[in-house]
């Protein structure tokens, strides 16, 4: 059998390079099609990860507080009401400005132990990263606008009576007064007027619901919950709630 023309062959090479062009582009086409689908999946992943992180973090932290009572005849650590207060987080009157210039974010993440010199609980979680949160990220100018450079997280200032008898009560600092549910500690807000100035907030001083809109807050039983931002804002309005829990004041202040 004698081979085809020349010129028929040609013109069927030109046809199967024109078909393989067309499945590449479908290939790419479909590629592209799942990729649209799957990344922001995989970011919400990514992100549910850092949020569990978070909540692990202030599960540490919680327990931190519950081992301190349980050695101090069950009083609470020092809610840190105040840049010079002596309490949870750090020793103010041995550093009177926690902070340290900015160089970078990650920088933030890897505090050195210097910035926890003699905070009450420190010798029950001694880990620098657990006390930040991993999307906690502030800008240059946020950053250099916190007086408290040492952790994402504050304890609510009811466990000092609010600034009372010192910035610490002893009539609201027992962890039995408090109630399982009622919020000990969450993500402070680090926006315009944030209220980065020291380690305790009044709880309608704002948080942020940097985890897509909710936000982490830990509990005086020791467990953590992930709170819509409008349910959080929603409780801080109650008095009494599980916020405004003031044991010895009728309104919870």
């Amino acid at each position: 059998m004698r081979n085809a023309p020349r010129r028929f062959r040609r013109l069927n090479q030109r046809a199967e390079v024109a078909f393989t062009l067309i499945e590449l582009l479908t290939v790419v086409t479909i590629i592209g099609i799942l990729a649209a689908i799957l990344l922001p999946s995989m970011a919400a992943v990514t992100e549910s990860a850092r949020s569990t992180k978070c909540m692990t973090n202030l599960r540490a932290l919680g327990a931190g507080c519950i081992l301190y009572a349980g050695d101090n005849a069950g009083q609470l650590p020092n809610p840190n009401w105040g840049a010079g207060s002596y309490g949870w987080l750090y020793n103010g009157r041995a550093n009177a400005h926690l902070g340290v210039p900015f160089t970078n974010a990650a920088e933030m993440q890897k505090a050195g132990k210097s910035r926890y010199p003699s905070g009450e609980i420190w010798p029950y979680v001694g880990d620098t990263t657990v006390y930040w949160c991993p999307d906690d990220k502030p800008t240059a100018a946020q950053w250099n606008a916190r007086e408290d450079q040492v952790s994402s997280y504050v304890m609510n200032g009811v466990v000092g009576g609010f600034g009372l008898d010192g910035g610490y009560a002893n009539n609201t600092s027992r962890l039995a007064l408090y109630q399982g549910d009622d919020i000990l500690l969450w993500e402070a807000y680090d926006g315009a007027n944030s209220p980065f100035n020291d380690g305790s907030d009044l709880p309608n001083e704002n948080v942020i619901g940097r985890h897509r809109g909710y936000v982490n807050v830990e509990c005086f039983d020791g467990h953590a919950e992930s709170m819509e931002y409008t349910a959080y804002v929603a409780e801080s309005l109650k008095t009494p709630g599980r916020l405004w829990c003031n044991p010895v004041q009728s309104s919870g202040k």
